[in-house]
């Protein structure tokens, strides 16, 4: 599959767990969804930030990721909030609209800016490659939320199996969905 197909799916499936927790009628379900979302965004802003981002900033030059960085670092905090200690459910429906409205601008700045750029540019072949390093990158993210900018943790590559690891390690432990 390729990249662009790849993250817009993503999105889509984001979408979609956004409307559960909106739709939920228990608290439990609606904590459960945040941990679904917890995860899987936790697992997309990795990899468009370790492989998407960079790819794009060398195809298009570094003013073209500006932003989407900026707003991933947004959206990890928000994720990093939503992760933390239980909160009462009202703290938790604004930390949720914010993220929500985060994440549309998000959306809306990839789909809308940043893909379209990237596919005039690119060869389809290689939106399948990396398409492929991006699906193989998500497989082995971690799964809560780390609001560090990546290229300024000590060899990100290296930290992150081990990252990984214990993020599944402690999902296990909390009876996190999905662990």
């Amino acid at each position: 599959m390729d990249a662009i197909v790849l993250l817009s799916s993503d999105h889509r499936r984001i979408r979609l767990l956004f409307g559960d927790y909106r739709g939920a009628t228990t608290d439990r379900q609606r904590r459960k969804t945040a941990d679904t979302l917890v995860r899987e965004l936790s697992k997309h802003t990795s990899a468009e930030e370790r492989i998407f981002y960079p790819f794009a900033a060398q195809a298009l030059g570094q003013d073209a990721t500006a932003r989407p960085h900026r707003i991933c670092s947004a959206i990890k905090r928000h994720l990093t909030v939503l992760d933390g200690h239980r909160r009462a459910a009202q703290d938790d429906a604004m930390s949720m609209a914010q993220l929500e409205q985060d994440i549309a601008e998000h959306i809306e700045e990839d789909e809308q800016k940043l893909m379209p750029r990237l596919r005039s540019a690119c060869e389809p072949d290689v939106l399948r490659q990396l398409g492929s390093k991006l699906e193989r990158v998500e497989r082995g993210a971690p799964t809560r939320p780390h609001p560090h900018k990546p290229d300024q943790a000590p060899n990100p590559l290296l930290r992150t199996p081990f990252v990984t690891w214990y993020d599944r390690i402690r999902d296990r432990v909390r009876g996190r969905a999905g662990s």
